[in-house]
């Protein structure tokens, strides 16, 4: 009786071909949302003027530019206010802490 060994067998770490192409256009996606987010803050940031100019174009006179600034800065103000609100610790929740 003579007993062989098969030979270990070599496992491909190619994985599945879908696997593979569903990876790189996850990938994919995620670089071009990365750079679209980057070039929009740049452009956002860098060109002159303000929102309200570029909503209204060249057709907005300075009372209706005037007029939509204060708007969006209430907008503004309304969102920094509810993040506050939220950020802000609940009293029930400040006496629980404390009787530890």
């Amino acid at each position: 009786m003579s007993s062989t060994v098969a030979a270990p067998v070599a496992r491909s770490r190619e994985g599945s071909p879908l696997l593979r192409f569903v990876g790189r256009r996850l990938l994919g996606a995620v670089v071009a949302l990365f750079v679209a987010s980057l070039v929009i803050f740049a452009g956002t940031q860098l060109l002159p003027g303000d929102a309200a100019s570029v909503v209204l174009g060249r057709n907005g006179n300075p009372a209706t530019v005037k007029l939509l600034n204060q708007q969006l800065n209430r907008v503004n103000q309304e969102i920094d206010t509810i993040d506050n609100d939220l950020s802000q610790t609940h009293p029930a929740i400040e006496k629980l802490e404390g009787e530890r």
